[in-house]
């Protein structure tokens, strides 16, 4: 008779440590779990910063590059040095001598001088880019030959193949900069006619201006990752048509690649700026023209990126083909 009325008294008490301990053996799952989770995530952060290109390792590869094909790429560099810097100074005091003659004239005769500057303008922009073109070709041309253990080399060839290209490199340019600003300035446009045709207040313009601007620089960012690479496309895949260099780069990008080239973009950028404070700063003890020194650090700046931009190329290449 006890027997059977303690047994509902015990009940409780068994079952509260039968809880107890599932409830710990619950929690040590749960640890387990979430730590397992961690450790999941981790090991792929570690693989995915590790499968990633960086910029150092970039250098590293052109370096490697230029010692298999040292020669012809000192020479295309000493030559993008000194035909560029002759060629940005020649025209920059063209177009300063041109402006200031065609001011005097337009003063005297009373005649608007605004299409002669614009075709000026055209004129140096259209031949300092098949310069710059033939130049870049050419250093991209010795990086890739070096790259690839090329045998049959030679100035000669390096040269006449970057003259081939020339046009073809200017044109991608120039589809590269109505892909860039195209649509930025036909939504500007759009924009500017809907406000004037609407008569809005001026609060209501700003703010619609504000989201135009926000969407344009949205657009350049991503189209200009997009598109970067399609330049040194043109150049090693020459006979894809523009519109399968253009898809090219896309795809040689689409994924991996967009963090590399930001961090280039930034880099770039800073190494631009500063070249601007180093020439200010010589400008200033020694009476130097700011502009001259900058047009000679901005080509050291593009050839470096150019040669970056060129070892990338190559790294996804061989990812795409693998």
């Amino acid at each position: 008779m006890i027997l059977t009325q303690l047994k509902p008294l015990r009940s409780p008490l068994l079952d509260g440590k039968t809880m107890q301990k599932s409830m710990l053996m619950t929690r040590r799952r749960l640890i387990s779990s979430v730590r397992a989770q961690i450790r999941r995530a981790k090991s792929q952060v570690r693989t995915y910063v590790r499968s990633q290109y960086y910029i150092s390792t970039a250098v590293r590869d052109a370096k490697v590059a230029v010692r298999q094909n040292e020669d012809i790429f000192i020479a295309t560099t000493m030559a993008l040095f000194v035909i560029g810097y002759a060629a940005v100074s020649t025209l920059a005091d063209f177009l300063l001598l041109f402006l200031q003659t065609a001011l005097s004239l337009s003063e005297l005769s009373g005649f608007n001088i605004t299409i002669l500057a614009i075709m000026a303008f055209g004129v140096c922009s259209v031949l300092l880019s098949w310069i710059a073109a033939g130049l870049f070709s050419a250093q991209t041309i010795a990086i890739a030959d070096g790259a690839n253990r090329k045998i049959n080399r030679s100035l000669r060839s390096t040269s006449n193949r970057s003259l081939q290209l020339t046009t073809r490199v200017t044109t991608t340019w120039v589809i590269m900069a109505a892909l860039l600003f195209g649509p930025a300035l036909v939504s500007a446009a759009a924009a500017m006619i809907y406000l004037k045709v609407v008569g809005t207040d001026l609060a209501y313009t700003l703010e619609v201006l504000s989201y135009v601007s926000v969407a344009a620089v949205a657009w350049l960012m991503i189209a200009s990752i997009n598109i970067a690479l399609a330049p040194i496309v043109a150049i090693l895949e020459p006979n894809a048509s523009y519109a399968q260099v253009f898809a090219r780069s896309h795809q040689l990008v689409k994924r991996r690649g967009r963090i590399f080239l930001i961090g280039v973009g930034i880099a770039t950028a800073t190494a631009v700026a500063t070249s601007y404070g180093l020439a200010s700063v010589l400008e200033y003890l020694f009476g130097i023209n700011k502009w001259l020194p900058f047009s000679a650090l901005c080509l050291a700046v593009l050839a470096v990126q150019n040669s970056i931009l060129t070892a990338l190329y190559r790294k996804r290449k061989l990812a795409r083909k693998n």
